[in-house]
């Protein structure tokens, strides 16, 4: 371009929209990055995107798993996982693309992730009970609703803080359930977790004879290896224990006991029933906080709840059975309420329940002590030495005489009169070769002493029986000789 106006037309020119565009577009050209580094960078940022997505996803799990809530649901829409994560999307965008993609949402991978959440967090439980250098295991077998026996598997061990710790390690199936099998499976279990036989230094089992057994039970096959492993029978499940054993020495408090199962299969059963029970209870301005409780068929110590409720509501529940007697039509629940009304009416049902209450009231505070996970040997024998002054102070003629006159006074108008057992027991021919008649008794407040006196008397021998192992003595000397060593 020559001529006068050369420069003005570069100028011009230099200005124009189509040399700002090419311009630009030259620029973008020239510093514009390979293809392949293009396809790295866009490749790094879905993966990016993809680990927070998946991040979420686990950390969804997490709280499903430890809050006991199903993963799935009847279909694979209304999951508790995928709705979880579909609200958790309203604040992160990305999430929705991820759930549209169905990545890692398959039942068989989030399973894997379950297990893969279960195994990190099993080694570092291990690498903590590896740095404690012992431990004690604590063994239960127990049966799933498929009818497999499996194996409760839980380790006990002490912080470097001297924290006492006990951690559920897992289920395993049993095939079979001799010590032979049991043992073999708690050694894979111990080889596996990658710890030693030989610093187990307790174990814990419940009263059955093929873990307890003094000739070839599991804890003496494994004491025989590991010397230091000493055994206990559980401490709870010996109380649980005394209270069945005893409660079955006493026919009036057995079938108080089956009188309070009966209550509740009947009228918290039906919907129906139970509002006429709640009606009937508003109506007599009964106690609203203590509701029926159905009896715990294993833990003995909770029965005392239940059988507070229905002494409690006492006059209710006969009210209620009578108005399903005669309103509820014909039914299971109607054929029953005239034999549990007859029971409920003897006064032998009521002195038994007071009875239990009073004697699950005693030890449950007890329970309690056992429960805790810190608990030393020596506060078990302190504690189990004032439960056992306290049941020789209830043999005060005076207590029965309390628990009697109660009795009397809540059934005024409601039971019938105390009345002697038409057949008296004759003594045991073992005794006395079938000589012998039985003791009569005088009047019904003697024959109900004489079941109060054998419920504690049969507690008290039970508990020494029960309480008196070697490896708890053994276990108090050892706390003793430190705690001396300590003060001195």
């Amino acid at each position: 371009m020559t001529g006068k106006k050369c420069l003005e037309k570069l100028i011009l020119h230099a200005n124009s929209k189509f040399h700002k565009e090419c311009e630009m577009k030259c620029y973008a050209f020239l510093k514009q990055s390979p293809v392949i580094s293009q396809l790295q960078h866009k490749k790094s940022v879905e993966q990016e995107t993809n680990r927070r997505c998946l991040l979420q996803q686990l950390r969804c799990i997490q709280y499903l798993t430890r809050q006991g809530m199903a993963i799935r649901g009847h279909n694979n829409d209304d999951g508790n996982l995928l709705k979880l994560i579909e609200l958790m999307s309203s604040n992160i965008p990305d999430l929705q693309k991820w759930m549209s993609s169905n990545n890692y949402i398959s039942h068989d991978i989030v399973n894997e992730l379950i297990y893969e959440m279960y195994r990190q967090g099993l080694q570092k439980l291990i690498f903590c009970v590896k740095e404690s250098n012992r431990f004690a295991v604590m063994v239960n077998e127990t049966r799933d609703v498929s009818g497999l026996e499996q194996l409760c598997f839980s380790c006990r061990w002490v912080s470097e803080n001297y924290e006492v710790r006990e951690d559920f390690i897992g289920l395993y199936v049993c095939e079979k359930t001799d010590a032979e099998s049991l043992v073999r499976i708690i050694k894979d279990i111990v080889i596996r977790c990658g710890l030693e036989m030989q610093d187990i230094r307790g174990q814990t089992y419940d009263g059955a004879s093929v873990l307890q057994g003094q000739v070839s039970g599991v804890a003496k096959r494994i004491k025989d290896e590991c010397p230091k492993a000493l055994s206990i029978h559980c401490l709870n499940h010996c109380l649980n224990l005394v209270l069945q054993e005893s409660s079955s020495k006493c026919l009036t408090m057995s079938n108080s006991l089956s009188v309070v199962q009966q209550i509740h299969n009947i009228i918290s059963a039906s919907p129906k029933r139970l509002a006429t029970f709640e009606k009937i209870r508003s109506s007599m301005s009964s106690d609203q906080r203590l509701s029926l409780k159905p009896v715990c068929p294993t833990r003995w110590i909770n029965r005392g709840k239940s059988v507070e409720a229905v002494l409690t509501n006492y006059e209710c529940i006969i009210e209620t059975l009578n108005e399903i007697l005669t309103s509820h039509g014909i039914s299971e629940a109607t054929k029953q309420a005239p034999g549990i009304i007859s029971l409920m009416e003897k006064f032998d049902t009521l002195i038994g329940l007071k009875i239990c209450y009073r004697m699950c009231s005693v030890v449950e505070e007890f329970a309690r002590v056992l429960q805790s996970k810190d608990i030393t040997a020596e506060t078990v024998t302190s504690t189990l030495s004032l439960l056992k002054d306290h049941l020789l102070k209830m043999r005060d003629p005076a207590v029965f005489k309390s628990i009697y006159n109660d009795a009397m006074e809540t059934g005024k108008n409601i039971v019938n009169p105390p009345s002697l057992p038409k057949r008296m027991r004759k003594l045991p021919q073992r005794y006395d070769g079938g000589g012998s008649e039985g003791y009569n008794w005088t009047n019904p407040e003697e024959f109900f002493r004489t079941e109060y006196y054998t419920i504690i008397d049969f507690m008290l021998s039970t508990l020494t029986e029960r309480f008196d192992q070697t490896t708890l003595f053994i276990l108090t000397s050892i706390e003793k000789l430190l705690i001396g060593a300590i003060n001195e």
